[in-house]
């Protein structure tokens, strides 16, 4: 269902606001003028599926004492997401010739220029008007895969110490259109008609190698001092986390289309 909102920010915090809904396969208004332009329009749908996000994981750990008080730790770490949010555009001209003339439509779309009512005639949802229709689907799917080791020694003789490494790959649909609508709303909406698995790539999140290190250093010096230097100068420690990762991965991103398809 598409669902409408508007705030009008005059005279805070007394603000109007307006909710309605209606499917796509009718533009009746949820109520009168709910989608008058004075009002604001539509601007966003929703999967009305009720799906919701889930995540397999699984993981085999194996540990050895490397020395007295040091264990080293390896192991492989996955999980695959399935029905993550995907928001993709459903009203966005179909491949092929629907229309029957002959010609494919998103060719005649484009013959079409300032003509909004023929452009509007070639979309699924032409009712609505030649514009997008961003909606909020549950077709996103991650895949991560990690190799985990760990070295730790445990705080024996004024020192510890625990370094972790990880070499991981972390590949969904998602994230990245997330990030770019940030910027320029609908840049990369992926294509509604078999697309969203064509995004399926490296993730925004991915991090191919990240190593932590994080430790514990006791003072040696007057350690044993009784009294009040004792106690003031004596007894301190030192500690650090250091943190080395990969840097985010590189994409193309070439904008919104400048043809409205």
């Amino acid at each position: 269902s598409l669902q409408n909102g508007l705030n009008l920010g005059f005279n805070p915090p007394f603000n109007r606001v307006l909710v309605g809904s209606r499917t796509l396969d009718s533009a009746s208004e949820p109520f009168p003028d709910a989608f008058a332009t004075n009002d604001g329009i539509p601007q966003y749908g929703l999967d009305t599926s009720g799906r919701m996000g889930y995540n397999w994981q699984w993981n085999v750990t194996a540990q050895h004492e490397l020395l007295r008080n040091t264990t080293l730790e390896v192991g492989y770490v996955g999980s695959k997401g399935y029905d993550l949010l995907l928001p993709y555009d459903v009203n966005q001209v179909p491949p092929g010739d629907p229309n029957g003339n002959g010609v494919p439509d998103r060719l005649d779309f484009i013959h079409a220029g300032s003509n909004t009512a023929a452009r509007a005639a070639l979309r699924p949802y032409g009712v609505f008007g030649n514009a997008s229709i961003a909606i909020l689907d549950h077709r996103g799917r991650s895949t991560y895969h990690s190799l985990q080791t760990q070295v730790s020694k445990r705080f024996t003789n004024n020192f510890g110490l625990n370094a972790a490494w990880t070499w991981a790959k972390l590949l969904d649909n998602a994230s990245e259109i997330f990030q770019y609508n940030n910027t320029s709303p609908n840049a990369s909406l992926p294509a509604a008609f078999g697309g969203q698995n064509l995004e399926k790539g490296l993730s925004l999140y991915d991090r191919t190698h990240k190593l932590s290190l994080t430790w514990l250093y006791e003072l040696p010096f007057m350690r044993t001092q009784k009294g009040l230097l004792g106690k003031v100068v004596g007894g301190w420690e030192v500690a650090g986390i250091t943190i080395f990762e990969s840097g985010v991965p590189y994409s193309v991103a070439d904008g919104a289309d400048s043809d409205g398809i």
